[in-house]
């Protein structure tokens, strides 16, 4: 999913696995210019509410 932050950065997230409860999304700030993404940073944000379940 591309997505804007309320500080207007754009960022790309992607849910890999695509299994609950071991899935994590991995989130991409990225740059566009003429029409090509480039990434910048990554973040890793494990999916919390799911542990335990």
């Amino acid at each position: 999913m591309l997505f804007q932050t309320f500080d207007e950065k754009r960022m790309l997230a992607i849910h890999a696995p695509n299994n609950i409860p071991n899935g994590a999304t991995n989130i991409f700030e990225v740059d566009e210019n003429n029409g090509k993404l480039k990434i910048q940073h990554v973040q890793n944000i494990n999916n919390a509410c799911y542990k335990g379940k």
